[in-house]
Formats: C-alpha cells, structure tokens, sequence
C-alpha cells in the first residue's frame, strides 16, 4: 500500500512537472514572439523615420513648416524623425496625403511612391 502510494505520489509530480514543462514552453514561444514582434516594430519605425524625413526634406521643408501644416507641435513631429514616436492612423493617413505618397511608401512597405 505504501509502495503504490509512493508511486501515485511520483506519478503526480511526473505529470506536474510535465504539465509547468508545457507551460514553460508556450510562455518562452510567446516572450521570443513579442521579442520578435518588438524588434520588428523598431525597424519599421526607423524605415518610416526615414522616409519622413527624406519627403521633407525633397520638399525643402524644415520641421516647424510639416509641424504647422498638421497642426502638431514641432518636438512631435521631431521624435517621429528620429524614430522615437509613431503617429496615429489618422495621423498617418495626413502625412501620406501632405506628402502625396502612399502610407505603403511611408511606412516602407512598398518602395513606388
């Protein structure tokens, strides 16, 4: 009786230690894809820092000048250069229309304008 109460008790902990296994798996899957998921993000800000300011600049525009034109402020439209910040959609959806590009373009996607 002591034996298969060992044995049910090892059993318990075989299937304990198999089921935080599983879960530990799923959670690190998860963690590598929001890792991931955020690495990606950054790169598509920088594409979209850069293409904003390569447009403002082709236009001869200073930041001030896009600033005004959106009505936003200059140290806004400054951290969305240099990367720091993204705009909303409909934030987006103003500049691919000032800019007369697409958003595909903007946020480089697509390299046609």
């Amino acid at each position: 009786m002591f034996d298969l109460h060992i044995l049910k008790m090892f059993g318990i902990v075989a299937v304990s230690l198999y089921l935080v296994d599983k879960v530990m798996n799923h959670l690190i899957k998860g963690l590598n894809h929001l890792i991931n998921r955020k690495e990606n993000m950054k790169k598509n800000n920088q594409k979209f820092a850069e293409r904003l300011k390569e447009l403002r600049k082709e236009k001869g525009l200073t930041q001030q000048k896009v600033a005004d034109s959106l009505n936003i402020s200059q140290p806004n439209y400054r951290r969305w250069e240099v990367g720091e910040r993204s705009p909303s959609g409909e934030t987006l959806i103003k500049l691919a229309d000032y800019f007369d590009v697409s958003i595909d373009y903007l946020v480089g996607r697509k390299n046609e304008k």
